[in-house]
């Protein structure tokens, strides 16, 4: 696991939580972008060995953190991209060496591992909106 904090006021820019099936602008349901000022504030470590697909995941927010005070990254959460690169299938090292290298405000997009899997693919069909999506997701969660 790696620290990205040390900077005890640091602040969220802007938030956007999405619902939308893959496809459309890459996203699935469960998949949210959250723009981050450095230091993240979040304990990164590489997702387990037999997942579908490599890439890193949050171990555990900083208290006080930009990531915390987010109030939308939770650990368990999957990082998917940094900025507009796909990091969804990437080694430890190299999302870490593209985090410490980035500029001071980052856009991440995170999901939560469960993606459209949510729910089956006849109900996805039915529903009118992606409210709609995001309404049962809820729900089902809970």
């Amino acid at each position: 696991a790696f620290v990205l904090s040390n900077d005890p006021t640091p602040r969220l820019l802007s938030l956007s939580r999405h619902c939308r099936r893959r496809g459309v602008n890459n996203m699935a349901l469960g998949d949210f972008t959250v723009e981050l000022e450095k230091p993240l504030g979040v304990i990164l470590e590489e997702r387990e060995t037999g997942t579908d697909s490599g890439g890193v995941m949050v171990k555990e927010l900083v208290p006080e953190g930009s990531a915390e005070r987010s109030n939308t990254i939770v650990p368990g959460d999957v990082l998917l991209q940094v900025n507009d690169k796909d990091v969804s299938n990437a080694d430890f090292d190299s999302v870490m060496d593209l985090l410490i290298n980035a500029q001071s405000t980052l856009v991440l997009t995170l999901g939560d591992g469960l993606g459209i899997m949510d729910m089956p693919r006849n109900v996805q069909k039915q529903l009118q909106s992606t409210e709609e999506l995001f309404l049962i997701d809820e729900v089902v969660r809970k």
